[in-house]
Protein backbone atom coordinates (compact mmCIF):
# COMPACT_ATOMS: atom_id res chain seq x y z
CA UNK A 1 0.00 0.00 0.00
CA UNK A 2 2.80 2.44 0.84
CA UNK A 3 4.67 1.76 -2.39
CA UNK A 4 1.56 2.45 -4.45
CA UNK A 5 0.61 5.52 -2.43
CA UNK A 6 -2.96 4.30 -2.08
CA UNK A 7 -5.36 5.30 0.62
CA UNK A 8 -7.12 2.65 2.65
CA UNK A 9 -10.05 0.84 1.11
CA UNK A 10 -13.39 2.59 0.93
CA UNK A 11 -15.80 1.50 3.63
CA UNK A 12 -19.22 1.30 1.98
CA UNK A 13 -21.00 -0.26 4.97
CA UNK A 14 -22.20 2.25 7.57
CA UNK A 15 -20.82 1.87 11.08
CA UNK A 16 -23.89 0.96 13.14
CA UNK A 17 -23.42 1.26 16.88
CA UNK A 18 -26.82 2.34 18.27
CA UNK A 19 -28.51 -0.56 20.07
CA UNK A 20 -32.11 -1.14 18.93
CA UNK A 21 -34.81 -3.70 19.64
CA UNK A 22 -35.89 -6.03 16.83
CA UNK A 23 -38.41 -8.78 16.35
CA UNK A 24 -36.62 -12.05 15.64
CA UNK A 25 -38.58 -15.09 14.46
CA UNK A 26 -35.49 -17.25 14.18
CA UNK A 27 -35.54 -19.42 17.31
CA UNK A 28 -31.80 -19.98 17.11
CA UNK A 29 -30.00 -17.62 14.74
CA UNK A 30 -27.17 -19.21 12.75
CA UNK A 31 -24.57 -17.37 14.78
CA UNK A 32 -25.87 -19.12 17.93
CA UNK A 33 -25.76 -22.62 16.47
CA UNK A 34 -22.51 -22.51 14.49
CA UNK A 35 -20.48 -24.18 17.21
CA UNK A 36 -21.54 -26.83 19.75
CA UNK A 37 -19.81 -24.99 22.60
CA UNK A 38 -22.01 -21.89 22.28
CA UNK A 39 -24.74 -21.57 24.91
CA UNK A 40 -27.71 -20.96 22.58
CA UNK A 41 -29.88 -19.33 25.23
CA UNK A 42 -27.16 -16.84 26.28
CA UNK A 43 -26.36 -16.17 22.65
CA UNK A 44 -30.00 -15.38 21.87
CA UNK A 45 -30.15 -13.03 24.87
CA UNK A 46 -26.99 -11.32 23.64
CA UNK A 47 -28.47 -10.80 20.17
CA UNK A 48 -31.72 -9.50 21.64
CA UNK A 49 -29.82 -6.98 23.78
CA UNK A 50 -27.20 -5.80 21.28
CA UNK A 51 -28.98 -5.57 17.90
CA UNK A 52 -28.02 -2.70 15.58
CA UNK A 53 -29.98 -3.68 12.45
CA UNK A 54 -33.42 -5.26 12.01
CA UNK A 55 -34.47 -7.12 8.88
CA UNK A 56 -37.67 -8.66 7.56
CA UNK A 57 -38.21 -10.88 4.53
CA UNK A 58 -41.54 -11.96 3.08
CA UNK A 59 -41.41 -14.83 0.63
CA UNK A 60 -44.99 -15.70 -0.34
CA UNK A 61 -46.55 -16.41 3.08
CA UNK A 62 -43.31 -17.04 4.97
CA UNK A 63 -42.15 -14.10 7.09
CA UNK A 64 -38.68 -14.05 8.61
CA UNK A 65 -37.65 -11.34 11.05
CA UNK A 66 -34.01 -10.97 12.05
CA UNK A 67 -32.02 -9.07 14.61
CA UNK A 68 -28.43 -8.43 13.57
CA UNK A 69 -25.65 -7.50 15.95
CA UNK A 70 -22.56 -5.34 15.47
CA UNK A 71 -20.40 -8.42 14.94
CA UNK A 72 -22.36 -9.71 11.93
CA UNK A 73 -24.60 -7.04 10.36
CA UNK A 74 -21.85 -6.17 7.85
CA UNK A 75 -21.99 -9.71 6.45
CA UNK A 76 -25.74 -9.37 5.91
CA UNK A 77 -25.36 -6.00 4.16
CA UNK A 78 -22.45 -7.19 2.02
CA UNK A 79 -24.44 -10.22 0.85
CA UNK A 80 -27.36 -7.99 -0.12
CA UNK A 81 -25.12 -5.52 -1.97
CA UNK A 82 -24.03 -8.35 -4.26
CA UNK A 83 -27.44 -10.08 -4.52
CA UNK A 84 -29.75 -7.13 -5.15
CA UNK A 85 -28.48 -5.47 -8.38
CA UNK A 86 -28.79 -8.59 -10.57
CA UNK A 87 -32.19 -9.39 -9.05
CA UNK A 88 -33.54 -5.90 -9.63
CA UNK A 89 -32.28 -5.77 -13.21
CA UNK A 90 -34.03 -8.99 -14.23
CA UNK A 91 -37.60 -7.67 -14.46
CA UNK A 92 -39.44 -4.39 -14.52
CA UNK A 93 -41.81 -5.22 -11.63
CA UNK A 94 -39.16 -4.57 -8.99
CA UNK A 95 -39.02 -1.82 -6.38
CA UNK A 96 -36.09 -0.32 -4.50
CA UNK A 97 -36.30 2.36 -1.79
CA UNK A 98 -33.40 3.61 0.31
CA UNK A 99 -33.36 6.21 3.09
CA UNK A 100 -30.87 7.06 5.83
CA UNK A 101 -32.43 4.41 8.11
CA UNK A 102 -34.07 1.88 5.76
CA UNK A 103 -33.49 -0.12 2.62
CA UNK A 104 -36.40 -1.94 0.96
CA UNK A 105 -36.66 -3.94 -2.22
CA UNK A 106 -39.29 -6.10 -3.86
CA UNK A 107 -38.58 -8.53 -6.66
CA UNK A 108 -39.83 -11.67 -8.31
CA UNK A 109 -37.94 -14.63 -6.91
CA UNK A 110 -37.47 -18.19 -8.10
CA UNK A 111 -40.65 -19.90 -9.28
CA UNK A 112 -42.14 -16.46 -10.06
CA UNK A 113 -42.89 -15.72 -6.39
CA UNK A 114 -42.85 -12.15 -5.07
CA UNK A 115 -40.26 -11.45 -2.38
CA UNK A 116 -40.00 -8.35 -0.19
CA UNK A 117 -36.96 -7.56 1.94
CA UNK A 118 -36.37 -4.65 4.27
CA UNK A 119 -33.58 -3.71 6.70
CA UNK A 120 -33.84 -0.82 9.13
CA UNK A 121 -32.09 0.87 12.06
CA UNK A 122 -35.05 2.00 14.20
CA UNK A 123 -36.31 -0.04 17.15
CA UNK A 124 -38.97 -2.60 16.25
CA UNK A 125 -39.03 -1.42 12.65
CA UNK A 126 -39.28 -5.03 11.48
CA UNK A 127 -42.61 -5.79 13.18
CA UNK A 128 -44.12 -6.10 9.71
CA UNK A 129 -43.25 -4.94 6.23
CA UNK A 130 -45.30 -1.73 6.48
CA UNK A 131 -43.46 -0.55 9.61
CA UNK A 132 -40.17 -1.12 7.83
CA UNK A 133 -40.92 0.42 4.41
CA UNK A 134 -40.40 4.19 4.37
Amino acid sequence: MNSMNMSSSIDFVPNLTSIIQCNDTLNAPNICTEHPFIDTSLCQDYIRNTSVLCAITINETMITQRALIYENYEIYISEKVYQVPPILSNTSNNSFIETATTVYYKYIGPAATPVEECACTNSLCNQNITTCVP
